[in-house]
């Protein structure tokens, strides 16, 4: 059974909350031993683009697949899809 969007989205930033804590905290304890973290985070920001740039290729590939999967299946329609979750969500979706 597909979860309902507010119970996901509170999920979803109660964990990249967590994430950025750890982060921010582990950065401050390298920092304090004297560590210097500038290179690190720069490395971390040129690998966060180059992601990016792989993120995009891969989800401009997949809306593709989607437009065809849509014009090959006559019945396919992802507004039917969204309905289908909607009537099993119990609740309103924010």
């Amino acid at each position: 059974m597909l979860e309902c969007l507010p119970d996901a989205y509170n999920n979803c930033t109660g964990r990249t909350s967590t994430y950025l804590r750890a982060n921010y905290e582990l950065t401050m304890a390298l920092q304090v031993m004297g560590i210097n973290v500038q290179p690190l985070l720069a490395v971390g920001g040129v690998s966060g683009i180059a992601i990016g740039f792989g993120a995009q290729s891969v989800s401009a590939n997949a809306i593709t697949g989607i437009n065809l999967v849509s014009l090959a299946l006559p019945g396919f329609s992802l507004s039917r899809v969204a309905a289908a979750h909607k009537a099993q969500c119990v609740g309103p979706l924010y």
